[in-house]
């Protein structure tokens, strides 16, 4: 999942590429049967993500929790997907880039000129350009804290 592109951006695929087919409906769209697979076994009402890997700052500056879209379901990985999303389409304050070091804004305002060539892009620094050339989530782990997940992205 491309990380750059807006949230009502193209589909997001869970599986083999090209997705095998049922019908006219690709199989592995995260509001199909996989997307409705519980993200964690044993399954849990809400997971954190505190991290991501190999992030040079010693705390990520936005973590977040996901929940369950009902309380008597565990969370889902279109849960998930769509919480990571939303998460990074938010905009960064002017506080939050001067905050960090001056060779991670390079990388951010880089990132942010390359995601400016997407269609559909809207002004302004994301926190998905923080993420620089690695915007393609890979999946969770455990975090070091051991309570909570740590993100795992890749270069496209």
């Amino acid at each position: 999942m491309d990380l750059r592109l807006a949230i009502n951006g193209p589909t997001v695929f869970l599986g083999a590429i090209p997705p095998d087919k049922i019908a006219d409906f690709p199989m592995f769209l995260p509001k199909g049967p996989n997307g409705a697979q519980p993200a964690t076994y044993p399954g849990v009402s809400s997971l954190t993500i505190t991290a991501v890997a190999d992030d040079p700052l010693a705390v990520f500056p936005w973590p977040f929790t996901v929940l369950a879209h009902h309380p008597s379901l565990p969370v889902t990985v279109q849960d998930v997907l769509n919480a990571i999303q939303i998460n990074f389409d938010e905009r960064m304050t002017q506080e939050e880039v001067e905050s960090l070091q001056e060779l991670r804004q390079g990388q951010i305002f880089r990132s942010y000129r390359a995601r400016m060539e997407f269609p559909f892009s809207e002004d302004g620094l994301k926190r998905t350009d923080y993420l620089g050339d690695r915007c393609m989530f890979r999946g969770l782990g455990p975090a070091p804290d051991g309570e909570s997940f740590m993100m795992f992205v890749g270069p496209p």
